[in-house]
């Protein structure tokens, strides 16, 4: 498959995919993952193809895909990039530099939704002491953003979580807490 990490896309989102756009990759520790190719779409004008696990509606995820090739698929996330977690879940989600896309692995163990109030993610570090990285609450003025940021024992990533359109629904309650 083409090279896709210099392409912008400006397209809106749409629901259901077709059948025939359903991507399968597997990740560097021979998992297999099936994921519906919504359509390429942009947040915040930042381009993205948007893709949802075929397994489980409710686990939707946007990422930024830089390269897909021979089922093999490398993602990038990046401060002011954002990618938005809805649900509980066990997905392990592949996550790194350009050099290294596929060297950390993220595991989503809590996250609320859209709503009144503050937002949470929580998402533990796989191999790295199950450190976990909290969102804090949004900015003032910007209700639609959190930041959360690792501490830098654990690389200091971070990541930027936005409201979509796909994920109306408010969650019961918030991640609990840190520990």
């Amino acid at each position: 498959m083409a090279d896709m990490s210099s392409k912008q896309v400006v397209v809106e989102s749409s629901c259901p995919c077709p059948e025939s756009e359903v991507v399968s990759f597997r990740h560097y520790n021979n998992k297999d993952h099936t994921y519906k190719y919504l359509v390429p779409g942009t947040i915040n004008q930042l381009p993205y193809l948007e893709f949802i696990g075929a397994e489980n509606n409710d686990r939707r995820i946007l990422f930024e895909i830089k390269k897909l090739h021979d089922d093999i698929v490398t993602i990038k996330s990046r401060f002011a990039n954002a990618l938005w977690y809805r649900n509980s879940g066990d997905w392990i989600i592949p996550n790194g530099s350009d050099e290294q896309a596929l060297d950390r692995q993220f595991c989503i163990l809590n996250a609320s939704g859209e709503g009144e109030g503050p937002k949470y993610v929580r998402i533990s570090s796989v191999g790295a002491d199950n450190k976990f990285l909290t969102c804090k609450s949004p900015e003032e003025g910007k209700p639609e953003c959190l930041i959360a940021s690792m501490d830098s024992e654990n690389g200091g990533m971070l990541l930027q979580v936005v409201s979509h359109p796909h994920f109306a629904t408010a969650a019961a309650s918030p991640a609990g807490d840190e520990n």
